[in-house]
């Protein structure tokens, strides 16, 4: 079987995944804001703590999320690198094979 991988594409694919997570990160931050401002113009209603306690716990979700499409970014990059580590210390070990039959 022949697997030819381009390291270079991945590290595009590695840098659109962190991109992804960037823009993730940023719709997160303020995605539930309404429901803190809903409980606020309701003081005092046992709803208004409740909602506030469901944001606060799907913020820490989504966060977890993100921070995951972040990492995953970071180990396409490391999987780019290792390729590239890879072919290198194969050309290497050619180079070398072919000196030694040369001589």
């Amino acid at each position: 079987m022949d697997i030819d991988i381009d390291p270079a594409a991945v590290h595009a694919v590695g840098d659109s995944v962190a991109a992804l997570a960037r823009q993730a990160s940023t719709r997160v931050a303020h995605c539930l804001d309404t429901t803190t401002v809903a409980a606020n113009a309701h003081p005092g209603w046992r709803v208004s703590g409740a909602a506030l306690s469901c944001q606060n716990a799907w913020e820490v979700h989504l966060g977890h999320l993100v921070s995951e499409i972040g990492s995953i970014a970071q180990m396409i990059h490391a999987a780019a690198s290792a390729i590239q580590q890879a072919d290198a210390e194969a050309v290497r070990r050619l180079h070398e094979a072919l000196t030694e039959l040369s001589h």
